[in-house]
């Protein structure tokens, strides 16, 4: 039985956001660069997958620096339209009506604190140009001020795309990559870290500490099964799970069969597996030494097909259908894979059908 304890110390319980808590290297890296970052006054890119906490790293970077006594400004750009992400950053005049006012934007709220500009690969063409313009003179012409003055704030950018790629393909301005990414940082997913699951978990429970309700347990089976699984959502999705479990299992010990469905499918597919199949377990290019030509010959064509087919319908179902995580299981490009979905078209959908029904 692994059994959670209520320990915490209070400088953890009141600064350590959980997406740093943990024992793997990945996670003791990821402190030391918010330390070192917090020492700098340089720009700062942040990547990773979505829910693996690039905010809560900008904002403990923002908390150590010397700019912790002013504002901390976010601002997520995929999730303004485009006409008005530039207004929402630089600001803008409202004229719709006589006597019009001037709405400062994010970069003048964020004087001498910090600037977070999450998901900045989808900034268009031209907000890229006004912030790499911002950087490299340190100064910009504010609408709100109506002459020349010098921004003092601090620019965290963060992106859940690969930003080089996008310099590639000219979507992002490599002037502006070059300036923003002086220190980077690189905040690995939850599955390649999952020694961390055990103390993200007990960190949560003992984050209850003041609430009466008693911190579950979990058997060494179900704390493998936590491990083994893809956790497309990363810590939004562990956490909402450890709120699951407290509230439905309080004081008990949670095994395998009381975890929701989609921890359980993995963990019997890979004891039918281990059973069944144990030459699987070598390296994926060993596979081949253990096939066997069929004496009436085989349709290659529509093997490998099927084979195909059959792997990209695994990882989709690993990573419940994000089909940006299934290309990276299958390390594939996310357009390769959604134009092999599209080609083979009815068999893709009548298998995606199949795994919607079944869950």
């Amino acid at each position: 039985m692994i059994q959670f304890v209520r320990e915490i110390t209070q400088h953890d319980k009141a600064f350590l956001p959980i997406e740093l808590v943990g024992v793997s290297s990945h996670a003791q890296q990821a402190r030391r660069f918010v330390t070192q970052a917090a020492l700098s006054d340089a720009s700062v890119l942040l990547t990773g997958e979505r829910g693996t906490g690039k905010e809560a790293m900008a904002r403990c970077i923002h908390r150590d620096s010397a700019r912790s006594g002013y504002r901390f400004v976010p601002l997520n750009c995929a999730a303004m339209p485009d006409e008005s992400l530039e207004q929402e950053i630089f600001g803008s005049a409202d004229s719709s009506y006589v006597g019009a006012t001037l709405s400062p934007g994010r970069t003048h709220v964020a004087q001498k604190g910090t600037l977070f500009l999450d998901e900045i690969g989808n900034a268009t063409p031209y907000v890229q140009v006004r912030l790499q313009r911002v950087m490299r003179d340190y100064h910009s012409h504010h609408i709100v001020s109506a002459h020349e003055e010098y921004p003092d704030f601090r620019i965290i950018g963060a992106s859940s795309m690969r930003i080089e790629d996008l310099v590639v393909t000219g979507e992002f301005r490599e002037d502006l990559y070059y300036r923003l990414s002086v220190l980077i940082f690189h905040l690995h997913p939850l599955r390649e870290r999952p020694e961390d699951i055990e103390p993200i978990i007990d960190n949560l429970l003992a984050r209850q500490h003041d609430k009466s309700a008693l911190p579950f347990s979990l058997t060494p089976a179900a704390l493998e099964a936590l491990k083994r699984y893809s956790w497309p959502g990363n810590i939004p999705e562990l956490i909402s799970l450890v709120e699951r479990l407290e509230t439905l299992y309080p004081g008990e010990e949670v095994d395998v069969p009381l975890l929701p469905v989609k921890f359980q499918k993995r963990s019997r597919r890979e004891a039918a597996k281990l059973s069944q199949l144990p030459d699987m377990q070598l390296p994926p290019e060993q596979w081949v030494d253990h096939l066997a030509l069929p004496m009436q010959g085989i349709d290659l064509k529509r093997h490998l097909a099927s084979v195909e087919l059959r792997l990209i319908t695994q990882a989709l179902e690993e990573t419940g259908g994000t089909v940006s995580e299934a290309a990276r299981l299958l390390k594939l490009r996310r357009t390769t894979l959604v134009e092999k979905l599209r080609r083979y078209g009815d068999q893709a959908a009548g298998l995606r059908r199949e795994r919607t029904q079944a869950v």
